[in-house]
């Protein structure tokens, strides 16, 4: 007892921060005793009177100074405000970060009691950045039992990255950007083949198929072929190799992918034919040719002045024999200034994006074999203690998660000084590649939708006043196959209404949008060519003045029934997220790209608290604790090196996260959390029934067939 008492007591004189281990000499073993700084929490009115009281007695002490001696004025205000305003340096810094968050995004309500910041210079030459954060939150709004949704003691950030290393790869993606665009300033063609009924050169137990690859041969007039050597002249002057293509596995009918050819490399060659050589690619012995054929003249396939988008199609032969039908165009690179071709050059220029669809189109661009382009590799160390997420509802039963996120959806300017809840909606035709097969079209905001079957309708959804609502048109086959989908957000029609898929958009006031919205599959990480007339409009419910419009909007009245609980709002938002996600395949390779890589030296979460009783009771946690879980220590089971994407971290920290918790949980604690929630559910639940039934006046079973009469009748 004498040894640790001397221990600490040096450590806290000399305010160290630390893990000592203490051995236990008479009993063996060895005792661990962790030494930490804690801001205190001045919460008394006392020590606020006294920083208060100081504040203004060192004022009033460089007035009166002033007053008498104008000279020693500053002097004075130097000595008494400079050692104050250092040791209040991190409470100001958290004031002021919190003002600004206030400011720039006021549904986050972030709160931050000090911040501390500091920059040094490891020995390994890494530039090294320390946040430190005393009582962070994430508010909730009045009427929750729980005052903030997230919340941490105080949290501890190191990162450190290599400033060489970021200068050398910066300035790599700088020159290949460079080179790009001279490339693309270059004449070039692209040239587009692909084959049909090729012969099988390799034969299975229960099929015949072959791996075909091809290549563009520039043969001379007065060379003749020879079918035997034709793989060993590549190399000469008078018989070269224009390109070549990937290699397809298992296939008869392949389409290669587009090739571009550089116009200058070609000025070397005179005149002659171009043609085009398929293989079978063989890993152990010879690649075996399939068939050759003659595409056309070299200086009229490649340096005409017309520019003809014209299908060659061409029988290959080998020894006489037919081996297959190839098909062959030469398109120049810049004879379609189209959008898309506009903006795919554009983008060239670019290494990686945030939205996934456009970082897929980047990723295709560099191909299987290209990794996506990193500017280095950040350090992380990371410790929170005191962490609390806690799940609660208010008064009318609102989930905080629900209401967080309307918070951040309603940060708009606009959205602030007005709160529509009506959308109104008019669907038109279809037209494009599937309109033979679309049959139903629906309209879908939350749980209410509405279908149209081969003419126009009008809908009005109301009650509808949340800008995270999404609105999902989707469009159905007979048999009921989703051909396609297209959503927004009733946010973005007053933000950004432009912003979506679609043709001929207009948007004359906020939250209107008409046009020709374009149905996508997969996701909506492809084109389905097909388009839907329709027109939204997000608006106030109309005056009684106002009379209704001719076509008679008929509106959807959300159903008269008991509000959604907790667990049921936690998962409606989840499937929206999922909705607003698209593509997860796309989404994953977004995260795999992003430009830094990560490594994570020590990650510490010290008293983790997580209150989810209210999931499950529908009512307002009040309780100090939840589930606990004392800690979960993940120190060098994260590291790698040189560093890892960020989709390679989320999945190793969820791995390596279940033994630590499973570990360190209270299984009974946490099952007597949960069940008292369930129980308290199911009693409210019921309390809920028997209050509707005395509110209708009859029971639900009544009151269910006298809907189904007044239905049929």
């Amino acid at each position: 007892r004498g040894l640790v008492e001397t221990v600490v007591g040096a450590a806290v004189a000399t305010e160290l921060s630390s893990d000592l281990e203490l051995p236990l000499s008479s009993q063996g073993g060895v005792l661990r005793v962790r030494v930490w700084k804690e801001t205190r929490d001045e919460t008394t009115f006392a020590p606020f009177v006294n920083r208060r009281a100081f504040f203004f007695y060192g004022l009033a002490l460089v007035v009166l100074t002033e007053a008498l001696t104008p000279a020693s004025g500053l002097f004075v205000l130097v000595a008494v405000f400079g050692p104050w305003f250092l040791l209040e340096l991190p409470s100001l810094l958290g004031l002021a970060l919190t003002f600004v968050l206030k400011i720039a995004v006021p549904g986050l309500k972030l709160k931050l009691k000090a911040l501390r910041l500091a920059l040094s210079l490891t020995r390994r030459g890494h530039f090294q950045l320390n946040v430190d954060v005393d009582h962070f939150a994430l508010a909730n709004d009045v009427g929750f039992a729980q005052p903030n949704f997230v919340e941490a003691k105080s949290v501890s950030l190191a990162l450190s990255v290599d400033p060489l290393e970021f200068l050398d790869n910066a300035w790599r993606l700088f020159s290949s950007s460079e080179k790009r665009k001279r490339d693309a300033e270059r004449p070039s063609k692209i040239v587009k083949v692909r084959a049909e009924d090729l012969a099988a050169k390799d034969h299975y137990l229960t099929f015949s198929s072959s791996d075909p690859f091809f290549k563009l041969l520039f043969v001379p007039n007065t060379q003749k072929i020879d079918y035997k050597d034709l793989s060993h002249q590549f190399n000469s002057d008078e018989f070269a190799l224009i390109a070549q293509s990937e290699t397809l596995q298992k296939t008869l009918n392949p389409e290669w992918q587009d090739i571009c050819i550089d116009l200058e490399d070609l000025t070397r060659f005179a005149a002659g034919d171009v043609r085009v050589a398929v293989y079978d690619r063989d890993k152990v012995t010879d690649n075996d040719l399939i068939g050759v054929a003659t595409l056309g003249s070299f200086q009229e396939l490649f340096f005409s002045s017309e520019d003809k988008a014209v299908t060659t199609r061409r029988e290959l032969t080998k020894k006489g024999k037919g081996a297959g039908t190839v098909y062959f165009q030469v398109v120049s690179s810049s004879s379609s200034p189209s959008n898309d071709d506009k903006s795919s050059r554009s983008s060239s220029e670019q290494f990686y994006s945030f939205f996934p669809v456009k970082n897929e189109q980047l990723r295709q661009r560099r191909g299987p074999k290209h990794e996506a382009p990193r500017l280095g590799t950040v350090g992380i160390a990371l410790r929170v203690d005191d962490p609390t997420i806690a799940f609660d509802v208010d008064d009318t039963g609102e989930l905080n998660v629900c209401n967080f996120v309307t918070r951040l959806a309603s940060t708009s300017k606009l959205l602030r000084k007005t709160k529509p809840c009506v959308l109104s909606v008019t669907m038109g035709e279809v037209r494009g590649a599937l309109k033979d097969q679309v049959d139903t079209v629906t309209v879908t905001v939350r749980d209410e939708s509405f279908e149209m079957k081969k003419h126009v309708k009008a809908r009005t959804f109301e009650d509808v006043d949340d800008p995270s609502a999404v609105v999902e048109i989707a469009a159905f086959s007979h048999k009921g196959r989703r051909l396609g989908d297209w959503i927004t957000t009733l946010k973005m029609l007053f933000v950004a209404p432009h912003n979506v898929w679609g043709e001929s958009l207009r948007s004359d006031e906020p939250g209107a949008l008409s046009g020709d919205l374009e149905l996508r599959c997969k996701g909506r990480s492809e084109s389905t060519e097909t388009y839907v007339r329709c027109e939204l409009k997000w608006h106030h419910p109309r005056s009684e003045e106002q009379p209704l419009p001719k076509e008679e909007l008929t509106p959807v009245k959300p159903k008269k029934k008991k509000a959604k609980t907790a667990l049921e709002q936690l998962t409606q938002n989840s499937k929206e997220t999922t909705l607003k996600l698209g593509n997860l395949t796309l989404v994953a390779h977004l995260l795999q790209d992003f430009p830094l890589l990560f490594n994570v030296h020590a990650l510490e979460l010290n008293r983790v608290n997580f209150h989810l009783k209210a999931l499950f009771s529908n009512e307002a946690d009040t309780t100090d604790r939840g589930i606990f879980v004392n800690q979960i220590d993940l120190r060098d089971k994260l590291r790698a090196d040189p560093g890892v994407d960020l989709f390679t971290l989320a999945f190793h920290f969820v791995k390596a996260a279940v033994g630590p918790v499973l570990r360190e949980l209270s299984y009974l604690a946490a099952a007597k959390h949960i069940l008292s929630g369930v129980v308290a559910g199911l009693l409210r639940s019921d309390d809920d029934d028997d209050d509707s039934q005395d509110d209708d006046g009859e029971p639900p079973a009544a009151s269910s067939s006298t809907h189904a009469a007044s239905s049929s009748s």
